[in-house]
């Protein structure tokens, strides 16, 4: 996921041998910054015995259980055309307001789960 990878499909399919789980943080605006500085003092993240990667176009702070990859706006875009093209793992994400998972991150912003219980359930 570096800018020396010229096919990111062929570089996600090599990280997710390498890791448990890998998030893509996309670069819009129902990311707040208040999601990342949830992810960085998540106890659980930092508990999880799981590797975990971030992948993103923004730059943000992770905890020291994950690792975190900028890529560019190009390399998202791809990534994120991967993830909605093909269900070929549950281990590749995308964090989003959308339907992904019953749209967890809408049952964190109306109250229903809080942002630890959402981690727990992204992590299964």
């Amino acid at each position: 996921m570096t800018n020396a990878v010229k096919d990111p499909e062929l570089a996600l399919k090599r990280e997710l041998d390498r890791y448990d789980k890998i998030f893509v943080v996309p670069n819009t605006q129902e990311i707040t910054n208040e999601m990342l500085e949830w992810l960085y003092k998540s106890v659980v993240l930092r508990n999880s015995e799981k590797k975990i990667l971030f992948i993103s176009a923004i730059n943000f702070m992770v905890n020291e259980s994950c690792e975190f990859y900028k890529i560019s706006t190009n390399e998202e875009v791809c990534l994120k055309k991967i993830y909605y093209m093909y269900e070929f793992s549950d281990k590749f994400q995308i964090l989003s307001k959308n339907n992904i998972f019953g749209g967890i991150l809408n049952l964190v912003e109306t109250g229903i789960l809080t942002f630890e219980e959402a981690i727990k359930a992204f992590l299964y």
